[in-house]
């Protein structure tokens, strides 16, 4: 057997030993689950020999299911309020805009592969039994591409995905191993796998129990973590590189550490023989694990949803509901009492009173000693048991408390009068579940951190690449890895302007927030702002146009243009002066500054670089010449030069920025100003309402004034290139705070 047999064998092996410490270490939770599972969701709630005893004695089996309300009120929740991932920047060399492309990159992985419903299953499984999974995968873009996309794929089954047993993290992000499993017949496995070892399904499946049956065969993807050891020095600048990269140099003085490289590498199974193999690209094992209640006892993880506390409850409640409707069932029906002989010759009509609706009743008036008797009477019912009913009532307390949520929590109207406790006590609902809602939110973190690790390696070639906005509006970039810098604008030759990224530069983290869809925070901001201008109507002629375009009504966008084309002249002529004034041109040479500063600090890093080189000449000559001493002279001359004219340069932009931004403020300032002067002039004969109209001014004018910061903190400030050990250029960074 050669050295390549030895090893996939011994893989064989490990894997096998693997699968069997995740099945049995799940083995408890993967009980509970399926109990829970067909409990909830196939309504399966009778203990069998008690359900087969009833149902043999013709006696009421009813199943009233109340957990599923509450199931589907904690899962519907979640959907409309969907974990969206966040992408920031880390380190100096990320920037914010290539995080926010890599997040609607992020946005499109989504879309394209339906991640909504991988979560939406995962989430499901957590809530009814404890846990469920999804995972990441590659496919092709088409069935002619090469080039590969990343995908969501959800596992419908948890029961079909295994993680290291040894794994801490609730989303399985630090697990060493992991199996998605299917089973296969021989026929559809053949079909499947042409090429691979032929089976011998009677004696194989001795070599490979549980992988291997007469009936079926067991295939796994499997991954793995494979370790490397290598040594690191860290440089004078700060920097890091490894020991075969300093192969030949003195790194005397230099500090170094031992550390481990790790790798992914995925397998496809059938317990017997390594069918395809290569290695994954991402540092994680892309299986996300969702989980519902989480414990430790006796050192085993417990896992459970929010079904298996109340399945007593549940079983309570249908068995008090069967004996309610069992006692009322056998119940006698109410009976007629009358004298002897006062329906003879009527038998035939009495004798089915019980079961039609007759409309009289003929019977023989009877008189006894000269009294007459009365007719037949009907005797009251026996009624229903108030033991049960109250047994019936209390059931369903007892499953609402075991789930935490309560009338309120589904809609059902209770004792509170006020819209405020009415929202009090839905809420309270919503903290006794938001657990669940958490555990998502960390698991679609994590499948974040995973994408974001994976875009730079897949998307590995120069393309045009589509990222969706939070909206959902699809916008067209360019992947250029090869690019210095790690975003740049480059104009098309339609005159049209492409944002072109390289998402190998720098360090990006994932966060994730969680809330309504971007509908409906447009139609929550419409609402807010309809009741702005309630309160204060003279605000309508300014900002209406705005407020009617995140309506979503037809014609909303119509009615927005007119209105805008309706503003007051003030603020027309705002717009007008803005132009004017050359704002915008003296924004665009400020750029145009940035670029000249980026291209004179490559200049002084080149003239670094030529001054190394001809000191390292004369260090190797062990002589110093006039001429050469000469040419050093003339390079310091030209950095000092070049290094002055980028300080003077720096600080003229900055103070060329500040002016801009205080021309925007003033120029904004007076228009608002002029607008609400206008405006109160009707009311100048009344004192308090000017004073009231002076402080909303302020707070306008504040407001104007703290937005007009934010968007001047985002404006282009002067950089220079920043360059690796090989005087490649691998980013930028501000010249100036």
């Amino acid at each position: 057997m050669s050295e390549t047999d030895n090893k996939a064998s011994d893989t064989l092996v490990t894997a096998r030993e693997r699968f069997r410490l995740a099945s049995e270490a799940m083995e408890e939770n993967r009980e509970r689950a399926e109990a829970a599972d067909k409990f909830s969701a196939a309504l399966e709630q009778w203990p069998e020999e008690l359900k087969r005893e009833r149902e043999a004695d013709k006696r009421p089996c009813l199943t009233m299911d109340e957990t599923n309300q509450y199931i589907n009120q904690i899962k519907n929740d979640q959907r409309q309020n969907k974990a969206a991932v966040k992408v920031r920047p880390v380190d100096d060399k990320a920037d914010k805009k290539t995080a926010e492309m890599m997040q609607g990159v992020v946005r499109n992985i989504e879309d394209n592969s339906n991640a909504d419903i991988a979560y939406d299953t995962g989430f499901e499984n957590a809530l009814r039994g404890g846990y469920g999974y999804w995972r990441v995968i590659t496919r092709y873009e088409d069935e002619e591409s090469f080039n590969q996309e990343l995908a969501i794929e959800r596992i419908p089954s948890r029961f079909s995905a295994f993680l290291d047993p040894d794994h801490q993290s609730p989303d399985g992000s630090d697990s060493e191993y992991g199996f998605v499993v299917e089973t296969m017949g021989h026929e559809e496995y053949e079909r499947a796998y042409p090429d691979a070892e032929k089976v011998d399904w009677k004696h194989d499946q001795k070599d490979s129990e549980g992988w291997i049956t007469e009936d079926k065969v067991r295939v796994a993807d499997y991954y793995f973590a494979e370790y490397t050891q290598k040594t690191i020095y860290q440089l004078p600048d700060g920097s890091v590189a490894e020991a075969s990269e300093l192969k030949g140099v003195n790194t005397e003085g230099l500090s170094s550490r031992t550390t481990h490289t790790r790798k992914i590498i995925w397998q496809k199974i059938n317990g017997k023989e390594v069918l395809e193999e290569t290695e994954w690209m991402g540092k994680f094992i892309p299986i996300v694990e969702v989980v519902g209640n989480e414990s430790i006892i006796d050192g085993k993880r417990r896992l459970t949803g929010i079904v298996e506390a109340a399945m007593d409850a549940q079983r309570l409640h249908n068995f008090s509901i069967s004996a309610m409707v069992e006692n009322v069932a056998l119940a006698p029906k109410a009976p007629f009492v009358g004298a002897a002989g006062q329906i003879e010759g009527f038998e035939n009509q009495w004798a089915v009173a019980n079961q039609k609706n007759i409309p009289f009743l003929p019977y023989k008036p009877l008189s006894v000693d000269g009294v007459s008797v009365p007719p037949p009477q009907r005797q009251p019912s026996p009624g229903l048991s108030q033991g049960w009913a109250e047994i019936t009532m209390q059931s369903r307390n007892m499953i609402q408390a075991s789930m935490g949520m309560y009338n309120a929590s589904v809609g059902a109207q209770g004792n509170e009068k006020s819209g405020k406790a009415i929202l009090a006590r839905q809420r309270e609902g919503d903290v006794g579940s938001f657990h669940y809602h958490d555990n998502l939110s960390r698991s679609i973190r994590h499948t974040g951190r995973i994408l974001v690790d994976l875009i730079p390696k897949i998307y590995d070639t120069k393309r045009v690449m589509r990222i969706l906005g939070e909206d959902g509006t699809p916008e067209t970039v360019m992947f250029d890895p090869q690019m210095e810098m790690s975003s740049m604008e480059a104009r098309q030759q339609d005159g049209s302007v492409m944002m072109m990224y390289n998402p190998t530069i720098g360090k990006y983290d994932v966060t994730v927030s969680v809330g309504p869809s971007y509908s409906t925070k447009r139609q929550e901001a419409a609402e807010t702002q309809m009741q702005m201008i309630q309160a204060y109507p003279a605000l309508m002629p300014l900002v209406g146009d705005i407020m009617i375009r995140n309506m979503d009504w037809p014609g909303a966008d119509e009615i927005s243009e007119r209105m805008k084309a309706m503003l007051p002249p003030q603020i027309k002529e705002l717009e007008n002066k803005l132009k004017e004034s050359g704002i915008a041109a003296q924004a665009a040479q400020l750029e145009q500054a940035s670029q000249v500063l980026q291209q004179k600090a490559h200049a002084l890093f080149q003239k670094e670089q030529e001054l190394q080189a001809v000191a390292q000449s004369i260090q190797e000559a062990g002589q110093n010449t006039a001429s050469e001493q000469q040419n050093l002279e003339k390079i310091r001359s030209e950095m000092e030069k070049l290094q002055s004219e980028i300080e003077n340069e720096s600080q003229l932009l900055t103070e060329r920025k500040a002016r801009v931004a205080a021309e925007i403020k003033l120029a904004q300032a007076n228009a608002i100003s002029a607008v609400h002067n206008e405006q109160m002039k009707g009311d100048a004969e009344n004192e308090a309402e000017n004073e009231q109209g002076e402080v909303e001014q302020n707070q306008i004018n504040m407001a104007l004034l703290q937005a007009i910061d934010r968007l001047t903190q985002a404006s282009i400030a002067p950089k220079r290139y920043v360059y690796d050990e090989t005087g490649n250029i691998v980013g930028s960074e501000p010249v100036l705070n």
